[in-house]
């Protein structure tokens, strides 16, 4: 696979004006990554085929849970189309600032809250904190993700409900997993945290220290504590550890 990368390398450079826009997926073997990310220059998302696995998707699964998992993932991608760097590329690609003036003022203060919550958070294994601006970027996607996948499954299983010929009933014994006692939006917010269900060891919190995504355990703490739906179905009071407050970090 490397020999074949390569090649494709040397063949992409050689004859890089003869070739399409288009041919950037093929380039970074997509479909084989388990990956989701969206690219500015093409405005658009890409879900590759290594991802429709456990822990993101199953068949099987009740819509609650794809919706939890790949949904919240769909619109993590979405979101960063509308943050620091998206606001520089218009829906054509360009590296253009399209925002007004208004827009862009409303977002930094809106964005800011995100980097004073994250950055709260203290990692004891390694006696440092979260940095809320390095992470800004991704933790708005979450943020704005999540919800929308959210209002989408909401919205799903309205228009299941009147279409369909089952009772309420029936519906929601669908929308739950066997074994489990939880509800089908308790479901929801449990499959968008096991995605980031991790093991680390001290060396690996240094490593991610300087990622641009927050570090998994407050990644999931940072992404529920400030969703007012979470809160709601699991019924976490306010001045609670995952409902600290009525205000939420919210943009989109």
């Amino acid at each position: 696979m490397r020999k074949f990368k390569q090649s494709m390398k040397r063949f992409n450079g050689l004859h890089f004006e003869q070739l399409a826009n288009d041919t950037k997926p093929l380039d970074l073997i997509l479909g084989m990554q388990v990956n989701a990310f969206y690219y500015n220059i093409d405005n658009a998302i890409y879900v590759t085929a290594g991802i429709l696995h456990p822990p993101a998707f199953h068949k099987a699964w009740p819509n609650a849970l794809k919706y939890g998992t790949l949904g919240y993932l769909v619109g993590h991608e979405f979101t960063h189309g509308f943050d620091t760097i998206g606001s520089n590329y218009d829906g054509a690609g360009n590296n253009i600032y399209w925002w007004s003036e208004k827009s862009g003022k409303v977002f930094g203060q809106r964005s800011e809250c995100y980097v004073k919550h994250y950055q709260n958070y203290s990692i004891p294994e390694i006696n440092r904190n979260i940095n809320g601006n390095l992470t800004k970027d991704e933790n708005i996607a979450d943020g704005g993700g999540l919800r929308m996948a959210f209002m989408a499954y909401r919205r799903y299983m309205k228009e299941l409900t009147k279409n369909s010929d089952l009772t309420n009933e029936n519906l929601l014994k669908e929308e739950q997993m066997p074994g489990l006692d939880l509800s089908p939006e308790q479901l929801f917010f449990l499959g968008a945290a096991q995605l980031w269900c991790s093991s680390y060891k001290e060396a690996h919190y240094w490593e991610e220290l300087s990622d641009e995504h927050t570090i998994d355990k407050y990644r999931v703490l940072g992404l529920v504590s400030n969703n007012a739906d979470f809160a709601k179905a699991y019924n976490c009071p306010i001045s609670s550890k995952m409902n600290p407050s009525v205000k939420k970090c919210e943009i989109w």
